[in-house]
Order: C-alpha cells, then sequence, then structure tokens
C-alpha cells in the first residue's frame, strides 16, 4: 500500500483572498487575525466572508477544514 496524494485546486473558488486564505488553512495555520491582518482587514470580515460563501460560520469553517486536512493524511 502506498500514498498517493490529491491534486490540490489551489484556487477554488476563484476569490482571490478566499483563495488565500483556504491556502493559509492548508499550510496548517489557523490564526485568522495574522491572515486578516496581512489584507487590511478584521476578523470579523473574513468570518463573513467565510459565512457568505460557505454559510458556515468562521470558526466551524476552520475546525470542519482542518478535519478534513487531517482525514487527507497518511495512515502510519
Amino acid at each position: 500500500m502506498q500514498y498517493v496524494p490529491l491534486e490540490r485546486n489551489l484556487n477554488p473558488t476563484g476569490i482571490r483572498v478566499m483563495d488565500d486564505y483556504l491556502r493559509f488553512l492548508s499550510g496548517g495555520c489557523a490564526d485568522t487575525a495574522l491572515f486578516a491582518g496581512r489584507y487590511g482587514a478584521r476578523i470579523g470580515d473574513i468570518d463573513s466572508l467565510v459565512f457568505l460563501l460557505t454559510g458556515m460560520r468562521g470558526v466551524d469553517f476552520r475546525q470542519a477544514y482542518q478535519r478534513r486536512m487531517a482525514d487527507e493524511l497518511p495512515a502510519l
């Protein structure tokens, strides 16, 4: 048995800020304040964008995304 990673679509939404946020989360970072600061935005702005695009609260989206990333890790 071997692990073959799936190719990731790095621009799934076509919305630059959201796609950058997904790459940020994919890199193992979860500090929304750090990400928001890069855009001169507030955490609430990012959370509102996430809600508009996904219908999920920002914290719920981050947790679901991190769980999904963990599920894709190869079993040891």
